[in-house]
């Protein structure tokens, strides 16, 4: 398969990177009990996960329903415009003892304390960084937060430990559409400023970050509308005035 893909990198003239490395048996047969358990729970792991909000886990087409809620929300209210921020660093950066303290305020995630306590708590895990192509060996940082990669059970870890922002900015009067920690959040510029004033409060809780200061990469998308002035928002945010909805 390896090969396969190789070639078919180089007959396009991009640059081969590789997606799989060599993994103990140990660590197959920990991804085989890690998948096992999604399985059976994922009803559960749903519900935990912030259902109509995250839209990553067991939701069909679930990146078309946030595309479609998104788009036709701002073709029917001008006023209405939507809040996408960036996560510094997510998916490492997570508290593990946030996340096991979730898990255990909700009887229905039991069945999956046994195998983070095993896994996840006080284990250092190695993160891995892939180089540009092939030839560059992969490096290894090792890490005592975050999830645990190519492990089944990681993203619901993880959005299981989300789940409170996700919450917490419904409560604040945004609608948030999230795909893992990718979120955008529909509200008008009243709120997506007010969510702005704490949401930095909200993520560190779960040691999260967001980077408020680079405009790059926090956008409010606003429909465009001559006949309404350009909302005022904090800085670190970029207003762009979209004019056709696809």
């Amino acid at each position: 398969e390896q090969q396969a893909a190789k070639k078919e990198c180089e007959d396009k003239g991009q640059r081969w990177k590789p997606s799989l490395r060599n993994i103990t048996l140990g660590e197959a047969w920990t991804r085989l009990t890690g998948m096992c358990l999604k399985g059976q729970n994922m009803p559960a792991i749903q519900a935990a996960s912030g259902p109509g909000m995250q839209m990553c886990l067991g939701e069909k087409n679930g990146m078309e329903q946030m595309q479609h809620m998104l788009f036709r929300s701002l073709e029917a209210n001008s006023k209405l415009g939507a809040f996408v921020g960036d996560i510094q660093n997510g998916f490492p950066s997570q508290s593990r003892e946030h996340i096991y303290m979730e898990l255990l305020r909700n009887p229905a995630l039991a069945p999956l304390i046994p195998y983070f306590r095993t896994f996840y708590l006080d284990c250092p895990l190695p993160i891995y960084i892939y180089g540009q192509d092939s030839s560059e060996p992969i490096r290894t940082m090792w890490s005592e937060e975050g999830t645990r990669q190519g492990d089944p059970l990681a993203p619901p870890f993880w959005c299981i430990g989300y789940a409170y922002v996700l919450r917490w900015i419904k409560n604040q009067g945004g609608l948030p559409l999230a795909w893992m920690d990718d979120t955008t959040i529909l509200c008008t510029p009243e709120v997506c400023t007010q969510i702005l004033r704490s949401i930095r409060g909200v993520l560190g809780a779960s040691g999260l970050i967001m980077d408020l200061g680079n405009s790059k990469k926090n956008h409010y998308l606003l429909p465009a509308d001559p006949g309404i002035a350009p909302p005022v928002l904090p800085t670190g945010v970029q207003l762009q005035m979209v004019n056709h909805i696809k």
